[in-house]
């Protein structure tokens, strides 16, 4: 697998005869490798390399698992070189190409960066919730929001606490807690004692938080 990136590298090292000659090559390439190595022969690519894979990403004979994999690690390189910020033009072309093939890795991305609190802009949220419809995509979304809200001091009501418990975001929760962002009734409802036997631990512990609070 490493002998085959270190050829589809190469070639752009060289003078380039066309595009076509290329993704042939890379065609080749890329299918006479077992499908383990297909699926993990992005990692080993150059970005240039990836850059221009992606571009020319319609011309790509090859299984569409690989060809996700090397769409998914082009933008995850892309951003990483950014510091983790995706420009717009950069989120509005993710956008359109999960919405063209729906490669849930694309997805994933996205999540990454709202787990990691990276900044988005409001018109790049409005737009991923125009577009990802997951579970996982909404609990993240969701707690990212209470988590800028939290920085900003507002005061999160019964409803957000609620929804904060029904996605389990605890490390959320703590957080509101200990920067004195939940209301009165918020930390009412977290103080009471938990009985269950989902998540215990930890619900246990925002319960003794919450009780200091009151």
């Amino acid at each position: 697998m490493e002998g085959a990136a270190i050829r589809i590298n190469e070639l752009f090292g060289s003078r380039i005869i066309s595009p076509e000659f290329v993704i042939g090559k890379v065609n080749q390439l890329i299918n006479e490798q077992e499908k383990s190595s297909q699926l993990e022969i992005h990692s080993k690519l150059t970005y240039e390399s990836l850059r221009f894979l992606f571009e020319k990403r319609d011309m790509l004979n090859i299984a569409d698992g690989v060809k996700e994999h090397l769409v998914w690690w082009y933008f995850k390189v892309r951003i990483e070189k950014c510091n983790g910020e995706i420009s717009d033009r950069d989120f509005d072309k993710l956008l359109e190409v999960f919405s063209s093939t729906q490669y849930i890795s694309l997805e994933s991305i996205v999540i990454s960066v709202l787990k990691a609190n990276h900044h988005l802009t409001e018109g790049q949220l409005q737009k991923a919730d125009n577009i990802f419809a997951s579970k996982a995509y909404r609990k993240e979304r969701f707690g990212y929001s209470r988590r800028m809200d939290i920085l900003k001091g507002k005061i999160m009501d019964i409803k957000q606490v609620q929804k904060l418990i029904e996605f389990r975001l605890y490390s959320v929760l703590e957080m509101a807690l200990e920067k004195g962002c939940l209301s009165h009734e918020g930390v009412r409802l977290l103080s009471t004692p938990y009985s269950g036997t989902t998540d215990k631990k930890i619900r246990l512990k925002l319960a003794q938080l919450a009780q200091k609070k009151l």
